[in-house]
């Protein structure tokens, strides 16, 4: 009877014990519910691109990932160092390149676009020879060429050879006399002069207009309307005048001619008479170039005093 009622209390002890175990504060039951649920959703929140190393990891271990020419979707199918294009695995090759197509969609480099070209993987200097005959070109360093035996390179043009007294253009094909006239003269005495020189044979007159290295100064354009056989009329340039390059800027120490003329950079005759102002039977003005500044000019009266250099 005595060990009955023990048994009885134990039980009825074990009873009350769990009874208030399970009073605790319904709080914290909750916290530990949503701890352990947002357990459960961290793990199962596992990174995309861990998940995707992993395995390229192990089909790269297990030898499933495509090698160059198989099938693929995205690089990630291929093979370490291949490339997905066009859905083949491909490997870049630029060995021995530093510049063009790694043959897989890549480049192996890019040359300096300014200057330089890509060829056979490798940049090169692209010449610039555009508007040149000989010398130098200045972007490389390379020859645009060479001139004659009886030429001479002046700023990329191949110019005629000098005789010592006379001066061949090969641009031009015509022959002018190296050294002027000695000093200065009316516009009818040196035509009479230039008819009569018996320098190399004859057959010499004064030139029509014309300079060389000042574009303003370039006859029948925008600039300079004036030009032989077509535009001699005193309105055929801006008040007279037409030109006008800088002072001192041309490409013979200063003067708007070639390298081997001698003289005075200053006005010269041409024989080109101005036609509309004052007289025209015998003329009464004529055009004339100034090769210091570079430009034409009709204010001169066939009386005035000025320099000839005579051409055939």
């Amino acid at each position: 009877m005595g060990q009955a009622c023990f048994k009885i209390a134990l039980v009825f002890a074990i009873s009350l014990t769990a009874v208030a175990c399970g009073k605790g504060n319904p709080d914290d039951t909750a916290d530990t519910a949503s701890t352990s649920q947002e357990s459960v959703k961290e793990a199962s929140k596992k990174p995309e691109e861990a998940t995707g190393k992993k395995a390229e990891e192990g089909a790269r271990k297990e030898g499933r990932l495509g090698k160059v020419g198989q099938s693929c979707e995205k690089t990630a199918d291929c093979e370490e160092r291949l490339v997905c294009l066009d859905q083949k695995c491909c490997l870049p090759n630029c060995d021995g390149k530093e510049c063009g197509s790694d043959g897989c969609g890549g480049a192996c480099g890019a040359c300096s676009p300014s200057k330089e070209l890509c060829v056979d993987g490798h940049c090169k200097c692209q010449p610039n020879c555009s508007g040149k005959q000989c010398g130098l070109e200045p972007v490389c360093g390379e020859s645009c060429g060479t001139c004659g035996v009886e030429e001479t390179c002046q700023d990329g043009k191949c110019i005629g050879a000098s005789t010592g007294d006379t001066w061949k253009d090969s641009v031009s094909s015509l022959t002018w006399q190296i050294t002027p006239t000695g000093g200065e003269m009316e516009w009818e005495k040196a035509t009479a002069y230039c008819a009569g020189l018996e320098l190399g044979g004859g057959g010499w007159r004064l030139p029509d207009i014309g300079l060389r290295g000042c574009p303003a100064a370039e006859l029948g354009s925008n600039t300079c309307k004036v030009k032989p056989g077509d535009c001699l009329k005193f309105n055929c340039s801006s008040r007279g005048q037409c030109g006008r390059c800088s002072e001192n800027g041309g490409p013979a120490d200063g003067c708007y001619w070639p390298d081997e003329m001698e003289g005075q950079c200053t006005w010269y005759w041409s024989s080109s008479p101005v036609e509309g102002l004052g007289s025209e039977h015998p003329p009464s003005h004529a055009w004339i170039v100034n090769f210091d500044q570079g430009y034409v000019s009709s204010f001169s009266t066939v009386q005035s005093d000025r320099a000839a250099r005579c051409v055939r």
